[in-house]
């Protein structure tokens, strides 16, 4: 029997405060424990336990239980009551998998998105910029981007309009009216229908899923509504781009509100991005909804109406299947449930019968319930109580029809006694000095669920991200071989988590990095390189580079004044800065970072996540998720270098090495992949020398430029290496 303690983070509270969560898993039935599994010593992540064994004569079995106490199952799941409060919004110190809506009834349905749909106007003696946005209700910004014009000057625009008026083809597109008093501003321009009312409160459940969005609708029940989820390929992918159009002003709170349905982040929204018909910032999606007298229809809802409450997977909802079930209130071993008794009670009789509870066992639908079912009992390996908890074996009943005997019943408890380990274990659920034992009743998960839910959680705690750097890698050396080189001990790597973890999981988190531990990994093998293992926030000898003082700074370095001041838009950065920024309208040095001592971790890694998803700024112009859901092979990974170092010839990649070593190195760490020795075969090509060598003529001469001097390239060759996968461990 092993009986292993788990802590690790979930997410971040006030004061930047990780959730810290401690459960216990429990392997018993063993044929065998590994000698490297010691009490009181770390055992990590894809560590072999050891060897399944028999149960009742078949082989290759184990017992198997999560377990986690009542302080613990309110950080895990945010409540230990069955009710799920939806009066208010769910938690924002854990927010992960899919993100739920509950809409309440009398909702109003769309035909159409009002936040995108235009209609044509026709021009008349006299319409200008700013006469069009009274009438229709909007911004003069609103309509240089619905007619293709954002680029245009207040003065460009008015120029552009008193064209249109002078030129046969008079029109224009304005925002569709989506509200009685915005049509009745606009005559002549047909309002957006309604296609209904929700008849009652409803649930949309919003998922991304590589590269799409899909939105799918239940009933608080959980029962679905509609024939099939409503999906938008790519729509992942081109989630940056919406924000943008949709909230110009602040687009990074904008991002939060499509991604999360609300604003988790120190960013607010813009008072001028908001939906001017609807009077406030909106979040429309097409969902299928039971409408006012029971017609199913897909329409278009505000999410981010303020009577419509916002959740994640994070809050186990019981829509999604989530139970908790604390009302077995005897003291022995039967299931005197109420809410179990319910689920096993087929024809509502209020009575069980033997036959009955084995059908329904049997069912998909039990079953289903079952796995997300997070029930509160005693442990079945505590001797002390074992009389008051099974003494009922001894007494015919109804569920009993064979009592056992008093020779039966002894040996049963010897047996039950040699397999007892409460007592003994001393198992404490903090680390607090004065700790109570973890309690003998406690609540139970089925642990494939509880790791398939989980696995949706893409937090790192501080020591999983130190184990995310390697102990050695190689380094292409003058002479063209990789020797080994130390990258970092145990006690530096947790260093540097402790600076980076929580605002790197943040930025994972809300550019869709840590949907999944692929995504993952590319990003660290980029951050290997452009971090040296995240040390460094700041381009070396930046300040005097050229292109200064717009060198590169954050994570993944924001470089040229473009870059920043795209950047600073995105955040809201506009205001005045001193020279030489004062056309940037921020200070990079105080937002960003001015040394590598001196920096906002936070906005070091949000830049890095912005770069991440923006095709604009990334040099093979395709957003780095994409080249990231390919796969983790060594073109995917070349693939994904090239976004992030420039689209050139792979021998003029910077740091290829190390970015590919990076990425293998990380499989074995994040993904499921077992490694089977200490290190791996890769085979790339890139440069030969880690400095451009002289280039030479046919007959041996050095070939010179336009000046005189030697002209000098990076040569392409093939290499193989090994691979160091030494693991990160205290």
């Amino acid at each position: 029997m092993v009986v292993v303690r788990h802590k690790t983070s979930i997410g971040v509270g006030a004061g930047e405060a990780a959730v810290e969560v401690i459960f216990f898993s429990i392997y018993m039935h063993l044929h065998s424990v590994r000698p490297s599994v010691i009490k009181g010593k770390p055992i990590y992540r894809k560590d072999e336990i050891g060897q399944a064994g028999h149960i009742y004569g078949e082989p290759n079995k184990i017992h198997f239980e999560i377990v986690c106490d009542d302080q613990n199952l309110q950080k895990l799941v945010a409540r230990t009551t069955p009710a799920l409060n939806t009066q208010v919004d769910g938690r924002t110190d854990a927010v992960f998998g899919d993100i739920y809506f509950v809409v309440p009834a009398g909702a109003p349905v769309y035909a159409e998105n009002p936040s995108t749909t235009t209609r044509e106007h026709v021009l008349t003696a006299g319409d200008t910029p700013g006469s069009l946005a009274a009438r229709f209700t909007t911004r003069v910004s609103t309509l240089k981007a619905i007619n293709g014009r954002s680029a245009d000057t207040d003065a460009a625009f008015a120029t552009w309009i008193a064209s249109k008026l002078a030129s046969t083809n008079k029109r224009v597109r304005v925002p569709a009216p989506s509200t009685a008093a915005a049509a009745a501003a606009a005559p002549g321009i047909t309002r957006i229908a309604e296609v209904g009312r929700t008849g009652s409160a409803m649930v949309a459940g919003m998922r991304f899923a590589t590269g799409a969005r899909v939105m799918y609708s239940l009933t608080l029940e959980g029962r679905a509504i509609g024939t099939e989820p409503l999906s938008e390929p790519n729509a992942e992918y081109r989630l940056l781009a919406e924000a943008t159009s949709l909230f110009p002003n602040r687009a990074s709170a904008g991002l939060e509100i499509l991604r999360f349905g609300r604003v988790l982040g120190t960013d607010t929204l813009h008072a001028d991005d908001t939906n001017l018909h609807i009077g406030r910032h909106v979040h429309f999606r097409r969902v299928n909804a039971v409408l006012e007298g029971g017609a199913v229809s897909s329409g278009w809802i505000d999410l981010n109406a303020p009577n419509v409450r916002k959740f994640s997977d994070a809050d186990c909802p019981p829509w999604a299947g989530w139970s908790l079930i604390d009302d077995d209130k005897d003291a022995d071993s039967r299931c005197n449930s109420p809410t179990l008794r319910r689920w096993l009670d087929a024809n509502g009789d209020n009575a069980l019968t033997a036959a009955e509870i084995s059908a329904r066992l049997a069912t998909d639908d039990l079953r289903k319930r079952a796995r997300r079912a997070i029930c509160k009992f005693p442990t079945e390996w505590d001797a002390s109580n074992y009389d008051s908890r099974h003494s009922w074996l001894k007494v015919q009943t109804e569920e009993n029809l064979l009592p056992l005997t008093d020779v039966e019943y002894a040996e049963r408890q010897a047996h039950v006694s040699a397999l007892s380990f409460w007592q003994s274990a001393k198992l404490k659920a903090s680390d607090a000095a004065d700790s109570a034992d973890f309690p003998s009743t406690h609540w139970k998960f089925d642990p494939r669920e509880f790791i398939r839910h989980f696995r949706k959680c893409g937090w790192l705690s501080t020591r999983e991200f130190a184990q995310c750097i390697p102990r050695q890698h190689r380094h292409l050396s003058s002479t063209g071989t990789f020797p080994i080189s130390n990258v970092a001990s145990w006690e530096n790597a947790e260093a540097r988590a402790r600076r980076f973890a929580i605002p790197i999981n943040i930025a994972a988190r809300k550019y869709l990095i840590s949907e999944s531990k692929q995504r993952l990994a590319h990003l660290f093998a980029q951050l290997a390189e452009e971090s040296g293992f995240f040390q460094f926030v700041v381009e070396g000898g930046g300040p005097n580079a050229t292109y200064a003082p717009y060198y590169g700074r954050g994570l993944i370095q924001l470089t040229h004044f473009n870059n920043y001041k795209t950047y600073g838009k995105y955040r809201g950065f506009n205001g005045t800065a001193p020279a030489p920024f004062q056309n940037l309208g921020y200070n990079p040095n105080d937002v960003i970072a001015s040394t590598n001592s001196n920096f906002s971790a936070a906005n070091c890694a949000d830049s890095g996540g912005f770069y991440w998803i923006n095709p604009s700024l990334i040099a093979t112009g395709i957003n780095v998720l994409q080249t990231s859901d390919a796969g983790l092979r060594i073109d995917d990974v070349v693939n994904g270098s090239r976004a992030t170092n420039g689209n050139v010839a792979i021998e003029k990649v910077n740091g290829l090495a190390t970015r590919l070593q990076a990425a293998v190195y990380l499989k074995y760490v994040l993904l499921d992949d077992i490694s089977q020795s200490d290190t791996e075969t890769i085979e790339f090509d890139w440069r030969r020398r880690p400095v451009k060598e002289p280039i030479f003529n046919d007959d041996g001469t050095p070939a010179l430029n336009a000046n005189g001097q030697p002209k000098k390239k990076f040569f392409r060759v093939h290499h193989s290496i090994e691979v160091p996968l030494t693991k990160q461990r205290q």
